[in-house]
């Protein structure tokens, strides 16, 4: 997808956030996103954090676009923080 295009799915997507609910709710600039290996990340993407701790819809997600990512050591690492803390997120 071109530089061009990646920027207006942005826009639109910011757009439809703007016009709904909280402002709390919408994509912001609330965490910087760093590397812990110090190399620098590409200044004009945009992150999206998900607390999984805490939060069974955030690991839940995590997990699904995992799969979706064929990231299948990504999504067994999930699932089984999920195992093992099943007491300790929101119930569903």
């Amino acid at each position: 997808m071109s530089e061009h295009m990646e920027e207006l799915k942005i826009g639109v997507i910011k757009e439809i956030l703007s016009m709904i609910g909280d402002p709390n709710d919408q994509l912001h600039d609330k965490f910087i996103v760093t590397k812990k290996d110090g190399t620098p990340v590409d200044p004009d993407a945009v992150y999206f954090v998900l607390r999984v701790d805490n939060d069974e819809d955030a690991l839940f997600a995590a997990m699904l676009w995992a799969v979706r990512k064929d990231k299948m050591g990504l999504y067994e690492d999930l699932r089984k923080y999920s195992e093992a803390n099943k007491n300790e997120t929101d119930p569903v």
